[in-house]
């Protein structure tokens, strides 16, 4: 199984009510959408080595937390507003495209680099 790159529990909230645990997903390639299984959409194998994992799952039990609490109607304030912004920018910031476009810019960087 692969490493997720959205957090289930995040993928949740957009289930089907008739279809817990699966969600319908956009194909860019097949212009096609299917219902799928959350475990094997938004995620890709090796994605993450364990150091950012456990990272990413600290960010994504606390931002959750908060999460739940705005679902339901709840006023946030102070740290948790700090905790869902770190959550959300982590979410933008976690993605495959995200990763292409800081990869993109890495010869140029190296380049700029006195070695």
């Amino acid at each position: 199984m692969g490493k997720h790159y959205v957090p289930q529990k995040y993928l949740r909230g957009f289930e089907p009510p008739n279809k817990p645990n699966w969600i319908w997903m956009f194909d860019k390639k097949t212009k096609l959408s299917k219902l799928l299984p959350i475990k094997h959409v938004a995620q890709e194998a090796d994605f993450y080595d364990e150091d950012v994992e456990k990272m990413m799952t600290d960010i994504e039990i606390s931002g959750t937390r908060v999460l739940e609490k705005v679902c339901q109607g709840v006023q946030t304030a102070g740290e948790e507003r700090d905790v869902l912004a770190y959550y959300i920018a982590s979410m933008i910031s976690r993605v495959p495209h995200a990763r292409n476009i800081g990869l993109s810019l890495l010869p140029d960087a190296l380049s700029s680099v006195a070695v």
